[in-house]
């Protein structure tokens, strides 16, 4: 179940087809609970919800890599610099946005 598991890829997909930009964010910012059974302990997630969704601080709580968090670090650069949730979301690449939007089609 989601409560045990986390966000799934549909479940983002699903926000962007209603076109809930806003709350297809929040949904990629929690994340997964579990990743191939091991519990995620991601600092810059639990920043995102104390500071209700502060695309700068989250940000500077993200991990150094490069490699690391991409989506979420696209879609974070997108809400600092334009401010609104549908222009963050066009931050992902192309082949992300299908991503979640296919993971729909598969249910």
């Amino acid at each position: 179940p989601s409560s045990r598991v986390g966000v799934r890829p549909f479940d983002i997909g699903r926000a962007m087809l209603q076109q809930d930009f806003a709350r297809a964010i929040d949904l990629l910012m929690t994340g997964r609970k579990l990743v191939q059974g091991q519990a995620k302990n991601d600092g810059f997630r639990r920043v995102w919800k104390e500071t209700g969704g502060d695309p700068i601080a989250t940000m500077k709580a993200l991990p150094a890599g490069q490699n690391s968090f991409l989506r979420e670090r696209a879609v974070l650069t997108g809400l600092k610099r334009y401010g609104k949730p549908l222009d963050a979301i066009r931050c992902l690449q192309r082949r992300d946005r299908l991503f979640y939007i296919n993971a729909v089609r598969q249910l």
